[in-house]
């Protein structure tokens, strides 16, 4: 082929040859046009291609601990639970309460990925709380008045308890400002103190009565034998028939002698 030809079938093969070639000053490239990709520490007036700068996009994220918003997470939002697939970076900000990546969370709070992974992996994520750290979190909803108490062990979960202090106190409730001791029983140079009473045992109800010293006891035997002439003692039968043989209104000089009042009392 010669620049000088006049061969018309020449010409018309070299134009469209030529016409099918970019120009080496601003050329309007089409399709999918395809360079080599350089290394990520290259700098110079090199074309980059998408992979080279999607590349140091993602090493730069990483160097600076970047967050990249990926939207909300809840019902209505854009995703319901963290993806399968993440990246480091990618953040969610939280809009229906539950818990997500292990953590209870509340309305805006904050869950960022911490790790590039293609498996669900709670400890590749974190949580960052819109309340104060330390804060206590109770549930989705309670009935009021109900008395709240702890949900677990951490100290920063409460629950309803489904009780009311007013009106059902449970049975087995032991309130250690009002705990009682037994009472402590008198001696013979102290007085005792308040307290409980100590409790019985069974059978005791009509045989024991409660000493002043704080013990349960039987009675001391109250039974007294006859009087004589030289012992206080009961009266006998015997001797309320004797004296019911006195004769009304007599008196020392009537006619007894004290042979018979002694006889009385033998």
């Amino acid at each position: 082929m010669s620049e000088t030809s006049t061969n018309p079938v020449q010409n018309k093969a070299v134009n469209a040859a030529l016409a099918a070639k970019a120009p080496l000053a601003s050329p309007a490239l089409t399709g999918t046009p395809t360079a080599p990709t350089p290394e990520a520490s290259v700098n110079n007036t090199q074309i980059a291609t998408t992979a080279f700068v999607q590349s140091l996009i993602n090493s730069k994220i990483a160097a600076a601990d970047a967050m990249i918003y990926k939207g909300t997470i809840g019902t209505g939002g854009t995703v319901t639970a963290l993806p399968t697939t993440h990246s480091t970076g990618w953040t969610y900000k939280v809009i229906t309460a539950g818990t997500y990546a292990g953590v209870a969370c509340e309305i805006g709070d904050m869950i960022v990925c911490l790790n590039d992974g293609t498996a669900a992996a709670d400890a590749d994520w974190t949580v960052i709380q819109a309340n104060i750290d330390g804060a206590v979190t109770g549930p989705a909803s309670a009935v009021e008045a109900h008395v709240a108490v702890f949900n677990g062990t951490t100290g920063n979960v409460i629950k309803d308890s489904g009780f009311t202090i007013a009106s059902s106190v449970p049975a087995n409730a032991k309130f250690t400002d009002t705990t009682y001791t037994n009472m402590k029983g008198a001696t013979a140079s102290a007085a005792g103190t308040a307290g409980l009473v100590p409790a019985p045992a069974a059978g005791d109800q009509s045989t024991k009565y409660l000493r002043a010293d704080g013990t349960w006891q039987v009675p001391p035997d109250t039974t007294y034998t006859a009087a004589t002439t030289s012992k206080d003692g009961l009266m006998t039968a015997a001797m309320v028939t004797k004296l019911n043989g006195i004769a009304a209104n007599a008196t020392a000089d009537s006619a007894i002698t004290t042979t018979e009042i002694d006889a009385l009392f033998a």
